[in-house]
């Protein structure tokens, strides 16, 4: 109990603000839950975390996960039958499982490392548990409602965000709109290219496919409302494009060319087009901006072509951070050699018991890579688990993308999530991807969402007309 002494007045308060989000999320379920995501993403750095640490371990994300969990848990006991959603068995499967096998990992690496704390295996394992968001993105998200209030006031607060950013990035930093973002310059093919680096960029990613399908299969009656979202969909576009990550840039791309494909309809295909062009004149008119302000003879545009090439040119000759990376990741590996079914557990990379298995960058684990952080905390056995999972998620998802009416507002939803999945599995190999607080939370409330969307389906015995618009 010799940490309670250290937390002094942050205690009472953490309780009384405890007490206070959960009498507003009772009554606002979903609007708590959106503010609970953003809150794991550091309200995608507006926030800093670490000013409201307590017990030298849980952060407000926690206090908000469990303020969640618990009115999950309340409301479940207080609704009608008819307002709960079945959880369809395999997703109640993966929950356990995922549970169970963050728990058991947390006892081995206690069995393993006795020097290690439960406290500091705890904290490094908890972030799996952030997936258990399932169930609350089940019960609050149900009604269309509250799924309406749920994505608009995420889809609000990052399109702000990426405003912010490209003001930001557009100045290097002279108006310095996001307080917590990192931004460094960075000599890159002869070209010093200011980057920053802000937490969830999932939710930009799924704010930009969310506006783009939901406009573009749907009409809409007000001038103003699609002047709005065009210009919505142009800010959170530029965001991947403008961070200069290359995993982020392919992955972006990719999921957006595969998308489009999957809009089999020529007259949403036209649609798409004239959109798109729409988008890529806006963003031509920013590289010419930047491209004036910007040093090097090449400019942003020749800049953003060299950077991508490079891409291929550093594979081929295994050179630059490929090389790095690569060095990086095959010292991790010959960690987990001892042990490769189980990985090595829940160690803090500030640990005295890792100084020995430190690689040359002086961190254990890698933001560079979600799989061999993965690897590190799980092994083979969990990294296939994952696979499996997403293999599952993926499959239900096909399956709704070809069943739903094309013009509801969850079937724009359900295209986000596949697109947003997609970059996940892009960014896994050369970036933490999935493998943080957000990223989990995120990955647990795409599955309610889901299994409510398959639940719905089933219960309408596939007629169109029953689906929520």
């Amino acid at each position: 109990m010799g940490w309670l002494a250290g937390i002094d007045f942050k205690l009472p308060i953490i309780v009384l603000v405890g007490m206070g989000l959960i009498l507003t999320g009772i009554s606002l379920p979903a609007a708590f839950l959106a503010v609970a995501l953003l809150v794991t993403h550091s309200c995608l750095s507006f926030i800093n975390e670490d000013w409201f640490r307590f017990a030298y371990v849980f952060r407000i994300s926690d206090l908000f996960f469990l303020g969640a969990m618990f009115i999950c848990f309340v409301t479940i006991l207080t609704i009608k039958e008819e307002d709960k959603p079945k959880i369809l068995k395999r997703y109640t499967i993966i929950m356990a499982i995922i549970v169970l096998a963050t728990l058991l990992q947390i006892f081995i690496t206690q069995m393993r490392f006795p020097e290690t704390t439960l406290l500091s295996s705890l904290r490094m394992g908890r972030r799996y548990l952030y997936i258990m968001l399932f169930y609350p993105a089940c019960i609050f998200l149900f009604k269309n409602k509250n799924m309406r209030v749920f994505v608009n006031i995420a889809a609000i607060f990052s399109t702000f965000v990426s405003i912010a950013f490209i003001i930001q990035f557009l100045s290097k930093g002279r108006i310095y709109l996001i307080p917590f973002s990192r931004s460094v310059f960075q000599n890159m093919l002869g070209i010093s290219a200011y980057r920053i680096y802000i937490s969830g960029t999932e939710l930009i990613n799924f704010t930009f496919f969310f506006i783009f399908f939901h406009y573009i299969f749907t009409l809409f009656n007000k001038q103003k409302a699609k002047i709005l979202l065009i210009l919505a969909m142009i800010f959170t576009a530029l965001h991947p494009l403008l961070s200069l990550g290359r995993s982020r840039i392919i992955g972006f791309l990719l999921a957006l060319f595969v998308t489009i494909f999957m809009a089999r309809n020529k007259k949403i295909r036209l649609r798409i087009a004239r959109y798109l062009l729409l988008s890529l004149g806006f963003f031509i008119l920013v590289i010419l901006l930047f491209g004036i302000i910007s040093p090097g003879e090449k400019g942003l545009p020749g800049f953003i072509k060299d950077r991508t090439l490079s891409s291929f040119d550093e594979v081929l000759t295994n050179t630059g951070t490929f090389r790095f990376r690569l060095d990086d990741s095959y010292y991790r590996i010959q960690l987990i050699k001892d042990n490769p079914l189980l990985g090595i557990g829940f160690l803090h990379d500030e640990s005295q018991e890792l100084s020995y298995m430190r690689g040359f960058n002086g961190q254990f684990r890698t933001a560079d890579s979600g799989l061999i952080s993965l690897m590190i905390d799980f092994g083979l056995i969990g990294l296939i688990g994952f696979l499996v999972i997403f293999i599952f998620i993926f499959k239900d998802l096909l399956f709704l993308i070809r069943s739903m009416p094309k013009d509801t507002y969850e079937y724009a939803v359900i295209m986000s999530i596949f697109a947003v999945l997609l970059i996940y599995i892009v960014e896994f190999l050369t970036s933490g991807s999935f493998m943080s607080f957000g990223g989990f939370a995120v990955l647990g409330i795409f599955m309610g969402i889901v299994n409510n969307a398959i639940y719905r389906y089933q219960k309408s015995n596939v007629s169109s007309n029953q689906w929520h618009k």
